[in-house]
């Protein structure tokens, strides 16, 4: 639903319009102002469906919505992407391994990322936490989120990626308990920086 706020009306909330889809959604919708597009996922393509998960592109003309791509996902979306510098969105599935990139422009998957690969610890690592998009000093991006393992086979991490080669690179991984059953990051990931402009993960 779009919703406009004026709060100099009498009126200030005016539902401008509303798009129907079948959920739940698992993650929050995530806005491109350069392009008007919005993204999020769903648990089928229409009202009242049975599925499969689907991740939807929209575009917001302020009066009414155009549907843009949708692309099917193996499972639900159990947390929210990111936006890529490069272009593009990047979404997961829940229980697993692999990180897509989309087109903005048609669904096409521009990059995957294996998880699993990457982190290289007992059990099947998956994603388990929305998606951060920073940059490293150089301007290139990093995506930090969280992992767990599936079936509760190894430990979770906070995980830093290159996302700049296309197969990715792990950066750094910390690991935040033995097991997902004693604890998991599944939060979002501030960063703040030092006095000395070093940054920090929160």
């Amino acid at each position: 639903v779009r919703i406009d706020v004026n709060p100099a009306s009498t009126t200030p909330l005016t539902v401008k319009w509303a798009f129907p889809f079948g959920g739940p959604s698992g993650g929050s919708p995530i806005y491109n102002a350069a392009t008007n597009s919005i993204f999020f996922d769903g648990s089928a393509l229409t009202a009242g469906g049975s599925g499969p998960p689907v991740f939807f592109a929209l575009t917001d003309t302020g009066t009414t919505p155009i549907l843009k791509w949708t692309a099917q996902l193996p499972a639900k979306v159990v947390a929210t992407g990111a936006l890529d510098s490069r272009g593009g969105v990047w979404a997961f599935a829940a229980n697993v391994p692999y990180l897509w990139r989309f087109d903005e422009t048609n669904g096409s998957v521009l990059q995957t990322l294996d998880v699993n690969a990457l982190v290289n610890a007992a059990g099947m690592s998956v994603p388990s936490s929305p998606v951060l998009i920073a940059q490293n000093p150089q301007g290139a991006p990093v995506m930090i989120l969280g992992s767990i393992a599936s079936a509760s086979a190894g430990p979770p991490f906070v995980i830093s990626l290159d996302i700049t080669p296309s197969a990715g690179a792990l950066l750094w991984k910390y690991e935040v308990a033995n097991s997902p059953l004693l604890d998991a990051a599944y939060g979002q990931f501030p960063i703040v920086e030092t006095p000395d402009r070093k940054p920090r993960v929160v």
